[in-house]
């Protein structure tokens, strides 16, 4: 905008764009909300055997990934945990509210 609107058409505008910034990041959350289960049930650890995870023994890789990704976490399970984790942690929630 240039200097020649009014100060309160640059508010309004800004207050606009900040609401629509808002929504998408609603939309988003909602989206990666509606993903995440799916992703847990699909992105899971598969081992050889049931006695090998009753012994504890680390997973040879992931249910859905596997042999393809061979490792545990696979990487679509490492972004699902950092989006779930981002999700729920009030200070990345507060930092991106004070950004708005």
């Amino acid at each position: 905008m240039s200097a020649n609107y009014p100060i309160g058409d640059r508010v309004a505008a800004s207050s606009e764009r900040e609401r629509a910034t808002a929504d998408r990041i609603e939309v988003l959350e909602r989206a990666i909300r509606d993903a995440l289960p799916q992703l847990d049930d699909e992105h899971a650890p598969l081992w050889l055997t049931p006695e090998m995870e009753a012994e504890g023994r680390d997973p040879i890789g992931c249910r859905m990934c596997f042999p393809g990704d061979g490792s545990w976490p696979c990487v679509t399970r490492m972004v699902a945990d950092d989006l779930a984790h981002a999700l729920a942690d009030p200070q990345l929630d507060a930092d991106r509210r004070a950004a708005l």
